[in-house]
């Protein structure tokens, strides 16, 4: 296409090369990547760039609970409508803006062409959180996209798939910042102690993650011998507890609404099991988290999820809505607490051996920049 204009415009070649970063995410939800997503902002920001977040919604982030992870991470935000394309192009990039980051194909990514068109010295980034949105999207704007993040090995080989004659791809896997947690004992629960196994979902009530599947489960269990907890919020929260009434578990379920870092410190504390039944997923923070925290996990084989939980060497892996196979895999955990340590200490001894989040950090800014970053000792604190 020989109005395309050349790729590899990176922010080492001109006067931007400290200049402002305008990341793109469709709407202010609460889940990992956006938690993600803020730890690398933090960290440009750093460095010495100007961090900007544009939300593709007429909605703000004033109120709303990513306040807590953005706050500090970038310089503001500014809301905008896909409905007004020049409004929208204005908002986006700013004439002083040197690069782009679209977080998972938000709606405005069409604007994309039009951007290369007007600024053909912007960066755009593509950064990609699951291997199934946006691959239409993907094929027609590849010409304008500068590099592709993937965040697991799963988006990565769903990208390669499409052989797409355009940007590079970079495999750049997620961390948590928990980086230095002492995995807390937990008591060898196999039901002569009458304790009950305390199994955890912690995450977004929507669709995707299916909070629905946890009650499913519950109800095919012994009350005596489990109890389960829910934190998190989200469009379905409301939902979810009608739906434990009318399964009878209102005293087998508690409700912890969503947690700020210290509340998840201590539920994880307080946890044996974590359960991620999700349909759709990428590589979730709250798995490696629970890991480094010395928690089991039972997750749904989806996604960038086996890349993190190996099944019968660092959790145990389901498929995705067999409610029957999670609650067998729960009563084999309760039944066999050896087996239940064994798996979080082997997830725990391979996540410790792992690159660390600084050096993460460091190739994320510069795949964002294209120019070549120092790691810092460690990341950035919140």
């Amino acid at each position: 296409m020989s109005s395309t204009p050349p790729r590899s415009r990176d922010m080492s070649a001109d006067s931007n090369r400290r200049g402002k970063i305008a990341v793109v995410i469709p709407y202010p939800h609460y889940g990992g990547g956006e938690r993600l997503v803020s730890l690398i902002c933090r960290s440009l920001r750093a460095d010495g760039y100007q961090v900007e977040l544009r939300i593709d919604t007429r909605r703000s982030l004033a109120g709303s609970s990513l306040g807590d992870w953005f706050d500090g991470a970038v310089d503001g935000w500014r809301t905008f409508g896909s409905d007004d394309p020049a409004a929208a192009i204005a908002a986006i990039a700013e004439p002083d803006t040197a690069a782009v980051v679209w977080c998972n194909f938000p709606p405005a990514i069409a604007f994309a062409t039009a951007l290369s068109a007007a600024r053909r010295s912007l960066r755009q980034v593509a950064f990609l959180f699951n291997s199934t949105d946006g691959r239409d999207r993907l094929r027609v704007l590849a010409p304008c996209i500068d590099v592709v993040i993937a965040e697991s090995l799963d988006v990565m080989t769903s990208v390669g798939e499409m052989r797409l004659d355009g940007p590079p791809t970079r495999l750049i896997p997620s961390a948590p910042a928990v980086t230095a947690v002492t995995a807390v004992p937990r008591p060898r629960r196999d039901g002569r102690d009458g304790r009950r196994l305390l199994v955890g979902f912690i995450g977004r009530m929507d669709p995707i993650k299916d909070p629905h599947a946890v009650l499913r489960v519950a109800a095919l269990l012994p009350k005596a011998e489990f109890a389960f907890v829910l934190a998190g919020s989200g469009e379905m929260q409301r939902r979810v507890r009608w739906d434990a009434l009318r399964l009878s578990l209102r005293r087998h379920v508690r409700w912890r609404g969503r947690l700020d870092d210290d509340a998840l410190a201590r539920q994880f504390a307080a946890l044996d099991v974590l359960l991620v039944p999700s349909l759709l997923d990428g590589r979730p923070l709250v798995v490696q988290e629970a890991q480094r925290r010395g928690v089991t996990v039972v997750a749904s084989r989806v996604g960038g999820i086996p890349e993190l939980v190996e099944d019968g060497s660092t959790g145990l892996l389901c498929e995705p809505g067999d409610h029957v196979a999670f609650a067998e895999a729960l009563r084999r955990l309760r039944r066999d607490p050896t087996l239940r340590r064994s798996l979080a200490d082997e997830a725990l001894r391979r996540v410790e051996a792992q690159e660390p989040l600084a050096a993460r950090l460091a190739r994320y800014k510069e795949a964002i920049t294209g120019a070549p970053a120092t790691p810092a000792a460690s990341p950035p604190s919140p």
